[in-house]
């Protein structure tokens, strides 16, 4: 794993790029499906990684290289970019906590859960009454000789999370688990 802080532009350095590969072009993420994601936020702080300001004021984002990956990270003042090389990685968990779903009986949602449609669909017919509070996603890195990199992220980003983690080059090291979501009536 390299640490190193980057220019305003964010360009990756030439050393940085021999070690961990050359960011792909648009036309490459769609070829091989290498797509990045945002919105991290860190759980874990890591030694090798600088202080980082407190209360979330950073923004952090994951993108695949040819030869690893790369997570930048964006303070108010500062960009650093931490490369990591695929023969680093032994494995890579995601797993999605539970969502906490309430609906009124009788309801359209209701309706639809208790007919069997599956709640990505009857999400969509949600009325004033019924609540969702999607459950966190966690993203645990696990490097060789290094303590792992662990990353929350909002639920509601799940089927994006798994598209940028199941690519071909790190597809037998991913771990994926997503758990049920519980629901409740409201009287």
């Amino acid at each position: 794993m390299i640490v190193n802080e980057l220019s305003v532009n964010g360009e990756l350095t030439r050393d940085f790029e021999k070690e961990v590969g050359k960011e792909f072009t648009f036309r490459e993420r769609l070829r091989y499906s290498a797509y990045g994601i945002g919105h991290l936020r860190l759980i874990a702080d890591h030694l090798s990684l600088p202080p980082l300001p407190s209360h979330g004021q950073y923004k952090i984002h994951f993108d695949w290289t040819t030869k690893g990956a790369v997570v930048r990270i964006r303070t108010g003042l500062k960009l650093f970019a931490i490369g990591i090389r695929l023969e680093e990685i032994t494995k890579i968990s995601v797993i999605k906590n539970l969502n906490d779903v309430t609906m009124v009986p009788f309801f359209p949602m209701w309706i639809l859960m208790k007919l069997g449609v599956p709640f990505e669909i009857a999400r969509w017919f949600k009325s004033w009454g019924d609540t969702i509070k999607y459950g966190s996603i966690n993203i645990q890195i696990e490097l060789q000789n290094q303590a792992p990199l662990i990353f929350e992220l909002k639920g509601d980003l799940w089927s994006n999370c798994v598209t940028t983690f199941k690519w071909h080059k790190v597809h037998d090291r991913l771990f994926i688990q997503r758990t049920r979501s519980v629901y409740e009536e409201t009287d």
